[in-house]
């Protein structure tokens, strides 16, 4: 899984002239600053011949830079510091810019919400570590709405192929239960400790197991769009932009990195949760889904979905139904999680799905949303 990893003090030091990076092969903090270090100040490129196949290639014409450019020796330096080969995608994250950059990015590589709609068209593997801090100065409704969608459908992806990823190795360890055969020492240490994590009470490994699979399964992208856009006002809250806070979880103890709510009332103020990166944010967010006792009936609908539709996208408003117990709100919260993702046609996005490994992206492709 490659992709392409900025910070966004980089990118903010770049030209105006929309210079952006995408996320896919991953660039650590150490790249970032050797970067700022070299005080590298990248000329933009308005045409692109070809998009090369090799990782640190790759990242040069993501950023329309050649590696023969005449910058070439500060940018041998930055590339190498990443060991570009064998990166792992899912901890490459970092900011990309502002919202005018990230949209310029998202067009240049054809990254588009209206092809998502009709079924055509993949998502990019960009994961970015927070959102722009410009995003509530975006003057259009819809523009702001899709730079949130686009921004925040990759890390939904990416969390949803960990957790299948999990889930397939759990099932095929059902199978061996299931046929009779015995599991090694590593299965074994895998149901344990996964099992610990989802809060799944210790026993008999076959049971431990069918307990497991109501667990470990995806959040519909459209169910976790809508969840992250109520929660934190389309990304422009203040625990969004402080704390990557998008699913208005709350911390209960010290134990945890949190933001302090204002309130009139002292008495009254509460913390939410607050994580280093949007994906740290959708990893906890889909983890408390599938562990907390307060959502066993979302679990228990999604297993009864996922027996009746196979393999089909599971249908994130029948289970919005079951999150009454997310707010205080209770129904009212329910009522206007589903009304949000009807009105802004969230449910077209279940059936997106990451580009395959290696895609290159496209160089130009027409305007849209």
């Amino acid at each position: 899984m490659k992709g392409i990893f900025l910070s966004a003090s980089f990118v903010r030091s770049l030209p105006s002239c929309g210079i952006f990076s995408s996320r896919p092969v991953r660039f650590s903090a150490g790249l970032v600053t050797l970067g700022l270090l070299a005080g590298l100040a990248l000329p933009f490129v308005s045409d692109v011949i070809k998009a090369p196949s090799a990782a640190g290639d790759r990242i040069a014409y993501t950023l329309k830079l050649t590696p023969d450019d005449e910058r070439g020796a500060a940018w041998t330096k930055f590339a190498a510091a990443g060991n570009f080969d064998g990166l792992d995608v899912a901890r490459a994250m970092a900011a990309l810019g502002d919202s005018k950059r990230i949209v310029a990015a998202f067009e240049d590589m054809g990254y588009r919400l209206d092809m998502l709609r009709g079924g055509d068209g993949t998502v990019p593997r960009i994961y970015l570590q927070t959102l722009p801090a410009d995003l509530s100065d975006i003057a259009s409704t819809n523009l702001r709405k899709a730079v949130f969608i686009k921004s925040m459908l990759p890390l939904i992806l990416r969390v949803n192929e960990e957790i299948v990823d999990l889930r397939e190795s759990l099932q095929s360890l059902a199978g061996e239960l299931e046929a009779g055969n015995k599991l090694a020492a590593d299965d074994l240490k895998l149901i344990d400790d996964t099992a610990d994590l989802y809060g799944v009470k210790p026993g008999e490994r076959a049971v431990m197991l069918r307990e497991l699979l109501r667990r470990v399964d995806i959040v519909p992208p459209s169910l976790a769009l809508t969840q992250a856009a109520l929660e934190s006002g389309w990304g422009t809250s203040r625990f969004a932009q402080e704390g990557n806070a998008l699913f208005g979880q709350k911390a209960f103890n010290d134990s945890v990195e949190s933001l302090l709510a204002r309130h009139k009332k002292p008495a009254d103020a509460h913390r939410y949760r607050s994580y280093d990166s949007l994906m740290s944010a959708v990893r906890s967010y889909a983890h408390n889904l599938n562990s907390h006792s307060a959502y066993g009936e979302f679990r228990a609908q999604r297993a009864d979905l996922r027996k009746r539709a196979g393999d089909a996208p599971l249908d994130g408003d029948s289970l919005a139904r079951t999150l009454l117990r997310y707010s205080e709100r209770g129904l009212s919260y329910t009522a206007d999680l589903r009304q949000m993702m009807r009105s802004n046609g969230m449910r077209l996005y279940d059936s997106a799905r990451l580009e395959a490994p290696g895609t290159q992206f496209a160089s130009r492709a027409p305007s849209g949303a």
